[in-house]
């Protein structure tokens, strides 16, 4: 009926345990479940809000996200990690988690030699 995406937190796990017996005591007896049953059950159980990656902070996030503000074009983890006071390694995987909720598209520029550079752009609504 539900399931998790690891890491998740203890207390998400807790909340649809919970939410699940409640859903079961109301059935055990026989009883049969109408819409406003199962819309009861699925609001007991709130959407997971996106979680950071291990290492990851909000406030960093933030002014990662921060240093899209002023850019005029597409940013290196090099060029956010400056002004925001990280390491390059570090501003990459809070890029990458930027990235991949889909707040960021990377673009591969292609040099003469070595590995492309990943450029980043704030994705447009």
């Amino acid at each position: 009926m539900q399931y998790l995406v690891k890491p998740f937190p203890f207390r998400l796990l807790a909340q649809r345990l919970t939410a699940y017996r409640d859903l079961w005591l109301r059935t055990a007896a026989g009883g049969m479940l109408d819409q406003r049953d199962v819309d009861r059950f699925f609001a007991l159980v709130p959407a997971e809000p996106s979680s950071l990656p291990k290492g990851c902070s909000r406030p960093t996030l933030a002014l990662v996200r921060a240093a899209f503000d002023s850019a005029e074009g597409d940013l290196s983890a090099s060029e956010v990690a400056e002004p925001v006071g990280i390491s390059r390694a570090t501003a990459q995987r809070y890029l990458a988690h930027l990235q991949r909720e889909g707040l960021l598209v990377l673009q591969l520029r292609y040099g003469s030699a070595g590995r492309p550079e990943h450029r980043f752009r704030r994705v447009r609504a």
